[in-house]
């Protein structure tokens, strides 16, 4: 299908979108579609066939190609690569295909499927562990970064389900793709709502049969209809969140008047104020920063800092992972400005590791040496010793 080997990043927030759909439709069209980096972590090739990795059967829930069909006649030529991740210079020369929804209706959307033990005012508002920005926030700056990506052109859920056909031609044709009228009408009806859904249903079934999956996975409910302007059945408090999240969105994503210039720069500043934006994420600094507005964003992380607990992170849906990431992101930002906010962190932390396992961790990542003095002497003495130790094997080996 393609000249020379080349690599397409399908991007998209973690919200529900509808790039599950088109990743489908790519396996249909025999392009070789992956996650996780390389090819090989989701893959295994015999001869001239792929067939999907045992660790990778989960996928089978969100594609009904996977359960439809054992192996993939793919070529090697072209690859396509579909993350979640923040635009890094790791895509710098990629050819970007934006999979963006109505952000009102993709939270919740979102919501549903997670079915968190909170409200969708209190879900929405509640921090995001990589960004420390609330949901709503933190969709609409990742959007508005990966716009900014060169070779960046979006494509919307919207689009999808109201004219499918037409909305993959103008994308195989973006990424450079021949295919023929009965090719793109094979894949179509192979990428239906409703193949999902049977896919989602016979996954579900026998995983409960087997009981190999957590029950969080198992309960997620993926396939919800994937209904335009759902977010209009919201009421009270949950109306005006979604009416918040719109305001939000066009300010930032939209044509950027000065209004938004300043909103998305005072984001950007934030960011960048935390670790997790040190080096590799790849954005231009937009417009006049608000350092009024970046403070007002440290006030409120550290206020939900003090009143954070274990139990309100998995009432929101969070894995382990992500609540130690949110704990240890929270702690870099209060060691040194809110003493209450890091004596719950470190209540808190003792469900995974030791006092001194979190402040090590911070010094790690901000170089703060107060942070070093809150460790045990003895485990830093410790700590010391095997590392001499390791590197006199090294060089004597």
């Amino acid at each position: 299908m393609t000249a020379k080997k080349r690599k397409v990043i399908i991007a998209s927030p973690r919200e529900p979108c509808g790039a599950t759909w088109l990743i489908n439709c790519f396996l249909e069209l025999r392009i070789l579609t992956y996650r996780t980096g390389d090819w090989r972590n989701m893959w295994n090739k015999e001869g001239a066939h792929f067939l999907l990795k045992p660790e990778e059967d989960i996928l089978k829930k969100w594609l009904p190609s996977l359960s439809a069909r054992v192996s993939f006649p793919f070529s090697e030529d072209l690859q396509v690569e579909w993350v979640h991740e923040w635009p890094s210079n790791r895509f710098e020369t990629d050819q970007i295909v934006y999979f963006l929804r109505d952000p009102r209706d993709a939270l919740y959307s979102r919501y549903k499927r997670e079915a968190p033990n909170m409200s969708y005012h209190d879900y929405v508002n509640f921090l995001d562990p990589q960004s420390l920005l609330d949901k709503a926030e933190t969709n609409a700056v990742f959007t508005r970064l990966w716009m900014q990506h060169p070779r960046c052109r979006v494509f919307t859920f919207e689009q999808y389900k109201a004219d499918p056909a037409s909305t993959l031609r103008k994308i195989l044709e973006f990424i450079g793709v021949a295919a023929s009228e009965p090719e793109i009408a094979s894949a179509l009806s192979a990428s239906t709502a409703e193949k999902a859904a049977q896919a989602e249903k016979y996954w579900n079934d026998r995983v409960r049969e087997r009981e190999t999956v957590a029950g969080s996975e198992i309960g997620q409910v993926v396939n919800q209809g994937g209904i335009v302007g759902r977010w209009e059945e919201l009421q009270g408090d949950d109306r005006r969140v979604a009416e918040r999240i719109g305001t939000l969105s066009n300010a930032i994503v939209g044509s950027l008047p000065a209004d938004g210039q300043i909103t998305l720069a005072s984001y950007l500043g934030y960011l960048r104020k935390h670790r997790m934006w040190a080096k590799g994420l790849n954005f231009d600094w937009a417009g006049k920063c608000d350092m009024r507005h970046v403070d007002a964003l440290e006030r409120k992380s550290l206020t939900f800092a003090r009143l954070l607990t274990w139990r309100q992170a998995t009432n929101a849906r969070l894995y382990q992972h992500e609540v130690v990431g949110l704990l240890e992101g929270l702690a870099d930002l209060s060691l040194l400005r809110d003493k209450i906010a890091m004596k719950n962190i470190e209540h808190e932390y003792q469900r995974v590791g030791t006092r001194t396992q979190l402040y090590l961790g911070v010094f790690r990542r901000t170089r703060v040496l107060l942070a070093l003095g809150r460790c045990d002497p003895l485990f830093l003495l410790t700590l010391f010793i095997r590392k001499i130790l390791a590197r006199i094997r090294r060089e004597f080996a």
